[in-house]
């Protein structure tokens, strides 16, 4: 029971399973960190029950494997965020409340299609592929949506958003390569979700929030959001405890949709619900939120037994419904009698899903022998997302019914098919302490071992959703893009730390993979710290790291085909796509190289600065469309069937990319106790980044001279993240009061697009120029564990530079999608909680 008091008692989280380029990137940190002396700060909590906030103190386990490490002594960049931060941004979830905290971490504003609902996070300027996620140190599986827009296109990472925000004690963020340490993906960073881990207490909390004034008069609800949040903990007896914690969020949809004007055929694009001839411009509500209803849970326990061996599990389970609307259909006026419209009004499809996630990971841990530390541990996961498509029609099915029989016909609803996706894996970690006498300290020893398996599904749509074209805004799966596919990798690492010297650490860390659809992998890393007095050291890492290709991008299949056109993403195994020049995928490749300063410079003042460097080889990319007699071949071979005359296209994933992205990484933190007049906290951070592209592998034969990736390709990969993002602020905490402000400054970010009518060139570049977002919020503290808040999220209503008119195909996208802060300007909430 020892050992269980002490980490409640610590970080709540001591190990994880028991809640376990240049010069002006260098002026621009420097300056920042000088802004520290600024009097403004962040929130010290006041009240009989105080939150702890998490921070350089506390006790880490991500990135080393030794015990006992705090943020500020790590040999790389660790941000801690604490639960009481996260709930302070008046974000319900945790890819929202992250990404006004840390500035390397960015998400999409707006996604398209199944991305509007499925969104996952990025670090560093990378994908979220590039993005290892932890929950309590163990592995976290990932989305089985594959995205198919923009930057994001082919990731998959795991979804945050189906962890509930209750249960989480904090976050740690590791902003370095760690392959070697923990194995594919994990080439910008770790996220680690550390869950509490309580004998005691809980907690109730609910909030309401909206957005502001809307762009477009029909707001569909102007994202209306409620959560409720509940936690409690009991003890087992007098040698464990057990936690648990759930959400429960319902968010509407939002409309920031600018007016479509475009005619389509003899009706012009307005209202549904409206008198012909229609005259509401305002039809269309792509441009938005999706609305969504998620419910998760969780549990988080730990019990010792009577011979000191540790027994842990925890996990989450979740589902979420999601609708996300897409462009507005005008009804097609080739005649007047009722059985020739498909939609008198039109009709604006909306695609849904019925998502169902759960994760769960036990294990037992102890030591034997002369003090070896143990971990076994199996963790599964899986997620599962049915996609629906409502208020859509078959155009084509409608008028060949027409055809046939005199009156169409075609189903509003249909049924576009499953993705599905699981990990199993089990860990088996070994470790301990050799104290040499001609060394000032321990050398910490660690190996382990690693088997995972890993399954990857597409189910077929109903007929109706695939038949001929399909349905308007998303073609259901046809039998031929049906698959159902697994793999097995087994891994072996060893990590060795110490200190050659008082002030001098050393930690190397490598790792032997392989996949039984690719191969073998070997990567290393060494990690060092130089501490040149109390208040300033000097850190760096060199590492090499790989990423393995999911299955998804193995073996996603979509096919848009009609008899006499069809479009065809082609998984890149397939026999059918190396008719068009296509070859397996093999791992990316990796080299991390970093050099920090971390210094306090006065008490209670803290300062890192971190410069890295990320070279990425073999970067999977999304091919451009190919056309011609060798994509017409590829779909025959694909099982399609085309008349004499027909057009196609089909595209896959390829090795396509050697890119460099650089940065600066920029943290401060300081707290200044004003005894009987309250509490300052102030804390800063900055992320400046550049990411270039290197070379561009050579298009296949097939492609007959075209580039394996245009310009608006290109401008995924280097443009779709800002090159400078900003977040500084405090509070003041007085009595019962806390008054928090935060800022947050973008930098430039731009999308080049291809010419709507073209589909390619000529290319045009939207730009969104630098933006300053407020936060802001007012809490009061009524003692008793009681508290409330009001707040908002961008207080000024600030929105992006709308689209060059001339990009937008049918008038209705005026805000870019590509936006970091989103589209939706201001979001203004109230808070209620109750602690026990």
């Amino acid at each position: 029971m020892t050992f269980l008091r002490a980490d409640l008692r610590s970080a709540r989280a001591a190990s994880p399973s028991f809640p376990p380029l240049a010069k002006r990137l260098g002026a621009s940190a420097l300056a920042l960190a000088a802004a520290i002396l600024s009097p403004s700060a962040r929130a010290l909590d006041s009240g009989e029950q105080k939150p702890r906030e998490a921070a350089i103190e506390d006790v880490i386990v991500t990135g080393t494997r030794d015990y006992g490490v705090k943020a500020r002594e790590s040999t790389a960049p660790i941000t801690v965020v604490s639960s009481e931060r996260l709930k302070a941004t008046g974000r319900t979830n945790l890819v929202d409340a992250l990404q006004r905290l840390d500035p390397s971490y960015s998400i999409y504003g707006v996604g398209g299609d199944v991305n509007n609902l499925v969104r996952s996070p990025r670090l560093r300027g990378l994908t979220a592929s590039h993005v290892l996620v932890l929950v309590n140190g163990k592995r976290r599986h990932g989305t089985a949506n594959l995205s198919s827009t923009g930057f994001t296109k082919g990731a998959a990472g795991a979804d945050l958003d189906l962890i509930p925000v209750a249960l989480v004690d904090h976050v740690e963020i590791l902003e370095d390569g760690a392959a070697a340490q923990y194995g594919s993906d994990a080439i910008a960073g770790v996220i680690n979700v550390i869950l509490k881990a309580d004998s005691e207490g809980g907690g109730l909390s609910a909030l309401v929030g909206s957005y502001g004034q809307s762009y477009n008069p029909n707001t569909h609800g102007n994202g209306l959001t409620r959560n409720l949040q509940a936690d409690k903990s009991f003890a087992l007896g007098d040698q464990g405890f057990l936690t648990l914690g759930a959400d429960l969020t319902s968010h509407l949809h939002s409309n920031q949709t600018g007016p479509d004007r475009t005619q389509d055929g003899t009706g012009l694009r307005v209202g549904p619900g409206t008198p012909y001839p229609w005259v509401d411009p305002n039809v269309s509500a792509i441009i938005g939120d999706a609305a969504y209803i998620t419910g998760s849970a969780g549990l988080n326990a730990g019990y010792e037994l009577d011979n000191g061996v540790q027994l842990y599990l925890f996990g989450t389970g979740a589902g979420r419904r999601g609708e996300s609307f897409q462009n507005y259909r005008a009804p097609n006026l080739n005649g007047t009698a009722a059985n020739k419209i498909i939609d008198p009004s039109g009709f604006v499809p909306a695609e849904t899903i019925h998502e169902e996630d759960w994760s769960l990971s036990g294990g037992a841990k102890g030591k034997v022998l002369d003090d070896v530390r143990w971990d076994l541990s199996l963790t599964y996961g899986s997620d599962k997302i049915d996609v629906g498509l409502n208020q859509s029609a078959n155009v084509a099915l409608f008028n060949d019914t027409l055809k046939a029989f005199g009156a169409g016909w075609t189903p509003r609803q249909f049924y576009i098919g499953q993705y599905f996706r699981t990990l199993r894996t089990i860990n088996l970690d070994l470790g301990k302490e050799f104290a040499p006498s001609f060394l000032p300290a321990p050398v910490n020893i660690s190996i382990g071992a690693e088997n995972r398996h890993e399954t990857y599904a597409v189910r077929q749509g109903d007929f109706f959703s695939y038949y001929s074209s399909g349905p308007a805004a998303w073609v259901g799966i046809r039998p031929t893009d049906a698959s159902d596919h697994s793999r097995e990798s087994f891994a072996g690492y060893a990590d060795i730390s110490s200190k050659p010297l008082p002030d001098w650490k050393i930690d190397i860390a490598g790792r032997y993979e392989t996949f039984n659809d690719f191969g073998d992998t070997i990567n290393g890393k060494l990690s060092t710290r130089y501490d040149i007095s109390p208040a300033i050291a000097l850190r760096g890492t060199v590492s090499t790291g790989f990423r393995a290709p999911t299955l998804a991008e193995q073996f996603f299949s979509q096919t848009t085909v009609s008899p006499t056109t069809a479009n065809i993403v082609l998984p890149p195994n397939s026999s059918a796509a190396s008719v068009a020049g296509a070859q397996p995928l093999k791992p990316e490749k990796s080299t991390n190289i970093s050099l920090g300063v971390v210094t306090e410079p006065l008490r209670d003042l803290h300062v890192s600065i971190d410069a890295y460097q990320i070279d990425l080889r073999d970067r999977i990319v999304p091919t451009g469309s190919l056309t011609g007699p060798s994509a017409l071949a590829a779909i025959a071979a694909s099982g399609n069937s085309l008349q004499a005359g027909a057009t196609g296209t089909v595209s896959f994933f390829v090795n396509g990319a050697f890119t460099r992205t650089r940065g600066v990484d920029v943290k401060a933190d300081y707290a200044y106790d004003l005894g009987p007049y309250g509490a300052l906290r102030f804390d800063a951070a900055a992320s400046f980044l550049e990411t270039t592209i290197l070379s561009v592998a050579q298009s296949p034969a097939a492609f007959n001279g075209a580039p394996l990736l245009n310009a608006a390709a290109r401008s995924n990969i280097t443009d779709l993240t800002p090159r400078t993002k900003v977040v500084f602020g405090g509070s003041y905490s007085y009595d019962a009061w806390t008054f928090a402000l935060h800022f947050t400054q973008y930098g430039n970010v731009s999308s080049v697009v291809a010419s709507p009518l073209t589909g390619s060139a000529p290319f045009y570049t939207n730009v969104i120029t630098p933006k300053f977002i407020t936060d802001g919020e007012i809490a009061y503290d009524f003692g008793s564990g009681l508290r409330a808040a009001i707040g908002g999220n961008n207080l000024f209503g600030v929105r992006p530079d709308q689209t060059l008119p001339w990009t937008r195909s049918l008038g209705a996208g005026i805000f870019p999608t590509f936006s970091p802060f989103g589209v939706n300007g201001g979001y203004y909430y109230a808070r209620v909680s109750l602690k026990f």
